[in-house]
């Protein structure tokens, strides 16, 4: 599998892969879930659910590319950034629909108690 080639963190591969229990204990560690409007996640927590692979993508990216959606809800409630662009300029809800998977992938996208998700591409 070529997405699985290059520098992968274990939460990469899960998120590829579909892995809801793996990501879950990868980010366990993690217990308040999208941090406060004034407040950002701190480093370690940003480096790790944020950190690109070789091609630029994000877990988030890869999610969103194997429609993953368990996978997206669950990295944006843990504060992954849906702005991050990959080495092809493109975001992660943008990478899903380039691929066609980003229709079905509506239903990520939830209206919070702060409103919807910011960030995510128009493409959905």
């Amino acid at each position: 599998m070529e997405v699985l080639a290059g520098e992968q963190t274990p939460l990469h591969i899960a998120a590829c892969l579909g892995l809801m229990p793996l990501v879950e204990m990868i980010l366990s560690d993690f217990t308040t879930e999208t941090p406060a409007q004034n407040s950002a996640p701190s480093m370690a927590h940003s480096s790790k659910i944020n950190k690109k692979n070789g091609s630029g993508n994000t877990p988030l990216h890869l999610a969103f590319q194997f429609n993953h959606i368990m996978i997206v809800e669950f990295l944006l409630k843990k504060g992954a950034n849906p702005t991050i662009k990959n080495k092809a300029q493109l975001t992660p809800s943008e990478l899903g629909g380039d691929l066609g998977t980003g229709g079905s992938l509506k239903q990520a996208v939830k209206v919070t108690a702060e409103g919807p998700v910011k960030g995510l591409g128009v493409r959905l």
